[in-house]
């Protein structure tokens, strides 16, 4: 743990700021057994930044959190443990939050927002874009060229081929890393077959000829529609030349055909007699 804080509304009061008061409390304001008492929300941290940088960008995930929900939130940075033989990338924040809204007067009703089915997805998104935003503008004031996206890769791979970017849609086309474990992960850096490793690489492997088959039905999907997009122009020409013949035919149809007498003009013309 690099680094430990609690982050508050600004209307909490002054004993939530106590680690271990905060937590009873927390607890002692569900009386139902099998009541949650926290969430919790983890998201990396970029590895280029500094250790300091870090905790800032920590701190600001927190905030907007507590900002958004009205809860509190205890977070906690972890650096990687050579020890353990941790990927030397994974630093991470752990961040511990109330169930309920805490207000001058203590907590009080429950974040429902976050677990409700219509408002749910909603809220993990914008609890995602949040994240990605604040680690790219960490990351940029810093200096570095790096950024993260909160999206999925078939979702980035859509909005690549919706921008016509075929070649960034190409390298987007690949299984996602699936999260082995510590353990695994020492096993791996050791030199050690281990059986979990063996199936996560024959899971990919599915995913990969899976891709393979999309990318054929993809092509095949492609011409169709090629092929539909020249048959519509060609019927757009042709639409275009009947109307320009219908449009012809009605100008010489009104040419050829007299004006009508104008009936208060009188049998001897405009005047009469």
């Amino acid at each position: 743990v690099v680094h430990a804080e609690i982050v508050l509304p600004e209307a909490a009061p002054d004993w939530a700021r106590d680690r271990q008061q905060l937590w009873n409390k927390a607890e002692a304001a569900d009386t139902r057994k099998n009541s949650t008492l926290a969430r919790e929300f983890e998201a990396g941290l970029p590895w280029e930044l500094s250790d300091v940088h870090r905790v800032e960008l920590a701190r600001a995930i927190t905030r907007a959190l507590v900002e958004r929900y009205g809860f509190a939130a205890d977070f906690a940075v972890h650096a990687p443990s050579h020890r353990r033989g941790d990927d030397p990338r994974n630093h991470h924040v752990h961040i511990l939050c109330s169930t309920r809204v805490l207000g001058s007067e203590g907590f009080g009703e429950k974040t429902r927002v976050l677990d409700a089915a219509k408002t749910g997805s909603d809220e993990i998104r914008w609890v995602r874009e949040m994240v990605a935003r604040l680690c790219n503008d960490a990351l940029a004031r810093a200096g570095i060229d790096a950024s993260v996206d909160h999206r999925s890769l078939v979702d980035q791979r859509i909005a690549a081929l919706a921008d016509g970017d075929d070649e960034q849609a190409a390298v987007l086309d690949r299984p996602p890393t699936q999260h082995r474990g510590p353990v695994v992960e020492a096993i791996i850096r050791a030199g050690r077959e281990s059986e979990v490793d063996e199936r996560i690489t024959e899971e990919l492997a599915d995913e990969i000829e899976a891709i393979g088959k999309r990318q054929v039905a993809e092509a095949a999907l492609r011409a169709d529609i090629d092929a539909l997009d020249t048959g519509i122009g060609a019927l757009k020409l042709q639409l275009a030349v009947v109307e320009f013949q219908v449009a012809q035919a009605l100008q010489e149809i009104a040419d050829a055909t007299p004006p009508a007498p104008d009936p208060a003009a009188g049998p001897f013309g405009p005047g009469g007699v």
